[in-house]
């Protein structure tokens, strides 16, 4: 399920024209405390840069960092209508239908969640 502030977060990242974010805006965007996006950064694992008004987090760094943060299937919907316009069709998800042997299938309906019926998302 997708709470109102993770959608809301998400959102401003995504659709934001802000070339850049001061670190504090960043980290409450993600969800992180500023002392771990700190940490990142010196880590390496974050990329930050230096501007006229101090370090910043560029746009599109929130922007991959947020899709290792959240799920694909939760960003597009966190986005709704505006997906399309913000996200690749290359990488947006699509649904995926296959042909498999019988015996595959009723091993699918038996795993944890597959509600007696398989259910793939790509």
């Amino acid at each position: 399920m997708l709470d109102e502030s993770t959608r809301s977060r998400i959102r401003h990242i995504f659709l934001s024209p802000r070339p850049n974010f001061v670190l504090m805006t960043a980290a409450d965007l993600l969800g992180l405390t500023l002392k771990k996006l700190k940490r990142e950064i010196e880590d390496g694992a974050i990329v930050a840069v230096w501007t006229a008004l101090g370090e910043r987090m560029t746009r599109e760094e929130l922007v991959a960092v947020a899709m290792q943060t959240w799920e694909q299937s939760v960003i597009e919907a966190a986005l709704g209508k505006y997906a399309p316009s913000v996200l690749p069709e290359a990488i947006r998800l699509v649904e995926l239908r296959a042909r498999v042997p019988r015996n595959q299938l009723d091993v699918l309906r038996a795993l944890p969640g597959g509600r007696g019926r398989p259910s793939m998302r790509c």
